[in-house]
């Protein structure tokens, strides 16, 4: 996977010109004599010159660059700050974002989201344009264009749409346009994409994915058979998110205890971070049909790293033990093939491995485990959330329960009408 372009980069490919931005950087230098040497550099673009200034310490360098953003926004170095280009405000958005990574106030995901959609989405399209001529008819055409030309989906494109807007309040901040957004405006006339929904599975679709995975397929590797069927079990028994089994270590698994401790997450980067929400750090119990699954695994399949992974591959980078799995290469060398070889394959329907989870909660729910007990296993933040996305689970259970109710309260009276008729027959005859 290419690494992210840093907003440093993207200027010299966009060139946007006339607006003032700044940046700092630290330099190091070794002398003949062997000591060592480090100075600050501000770097920033004033109208169509490239400057720099040097400094001794950081401080007077971060100091000196506020100076020369307060004076930007002031309008005292470059006229155009309330002219500025889209390309212009977005070489400053994506330096901001830089210094937010560098410290760690986003995740690099995120970071990685921002810059492709400065350098992909935003600047290609409308670069050009001055800020303020952007408006909701504008943005309105450029979410079809991303959807007709450049083949996103409706939610991608939405998704830049709403980008664009966060862009938008960062330019308005740093003086470099007025008004109102135009994203409002946009989203308006759009209106609201349809909300994604997951297909469900029923329990003889379980059933049959089950069958499948237990058995070693055709061309099937042993590893991949053997991954896919431990992370099948621990998603549809435990309601684990992928991230989380994948991110699942040695010491996260009590097998004597039949429970699995949920820590973190393993994101496309194979880093372990914390879990979704504060919540989603729990204990989660196991049937023990999947801790014999687990202990068979550690003891036959686990390949030993330093993180002690359990779901790892046996070659990594450079042929070293411990390779990543992570969750988008899992969906699409996993799991979708055991899909499409339990003959549940849809194009136009597809079954997401997240669907695992919501069986697992609507058989909870259904089952009749209170909804803060699920709301706790799923990790959700509130048993709200649970609530709203299973309500179907428990009207389902409830109705099911009504049905019993029903059926023997008829029993019951009609037993009752039954010995009331004997009584009175008898009583009739004395």
């Amino acid at each position: 996977m290419r690494p992210p372009l840093h907003a440093g980069e993207i200027l010299r490919r966009i060139r946007a010109g006339g607006a003032l931005m700044a940046s700092v950087n630290k330099r190091r230098w070794t002398r003949p004599d062997g000591s060592t040497g480090e100075k600050w550099i501000v770097r920033y673009l004033a109208g169509e010159q490239h400057k720099q200034r040097t400094f001794a310490r950081k401080k007077e360098a971060d100091a000196f660059r506020l100076k020369i953003e307060s004076s930007a926004a002031q309008n005292k170095l470059t006229g155009v700050a309330i002219d500025a280009t889209v390309a212009q405000a977005a070489t400053e958005y994506g330096i901001h974002n830089d210094r937010r990574f560098e410290d760690g106030q986003i995740k690099r995901g995120s970071h990685r989201n921002l810059v492709n959609l400065i350098a992909n989405a935003i600047v290609p399209h409308l670069g050009k344009m001055r800020m303020a001529d952007v408006d909701g008819t504008v943005l309105e055409r450029w979410f079809y264009t991303l959807r007709e030309v450049e083949g996103l989906s409706a939610r991608t494109a939405m998704e830049r749409l709403i980008g664009y807007a966060t862009f938008w309040t960062f330019a308005k901040r740093r003086k470099l346009v007025s008004g109102e957004n135009p994203a409002s405006e946009a989203l308006a006339i759009i209106g609201k994409m349809p909300r994604t929904t997951i297909r469900t599975i029923t329990a003889n679709e379980l059933r049959q994915l089950l069958t499948t995975a237990s058995v070693r397929r055709k061309h099937q590797t042993h590893h991949s058979w053997r991954v896919t069927q431990l992370a099948v079990h621990l998603a549809a028994f435990s309601g684990l998110r992928i991230g989380e089994i994948l991110a699942l270590r040695l010491c996260d698994v009590d097998l004597s205890g039949r429970r699995v401790h949920v820590r973190h997450t393993l994101n496309d980067w194979d880093e372990l971070t914390t879990p979704k929400t504060r919540d989603s750090r729990r204990v989660v119990p196991i049937p023990q049909a999947v801790a014999t699954l687990i202990a068979d695994y550690i003891r036959n399949d686990y390949t030993p790293n330093d993180r002690e992974i359990i779901i790892r591959t046996s070659f990594g980078r450079g042929g070293a033990a411990g390779g990543k799995v992570v969750a988008n290469g899992f969906v699409r060398n996993y799991w979708q093939p055991l899909v499409e070889a339990a003959g549940l394959g849809d194009p136009d329907d597809a079954l997401h491995f997240h669907a695992l989870r919501h069986f697992a909660a609507s058989w909870w729910l259904q089952n009749r485990m209170p909804i803060t007990e699920a709301s706790r296993l799923l990790g959700h933040s509130s048993p709200t959330i649970t609530l709203g996305i299973y309500s179907h689970a428990i009207m389902e259970a409830e109705e099911r329960a009504s049905a019993i109710d029903t059926m023997s309260a008829a029993l019951i009276e009609g037993t009752v009408a039954q010995e009331l008729r004997t009584a009175v027959k008898t009583l009739t005859y004395q």
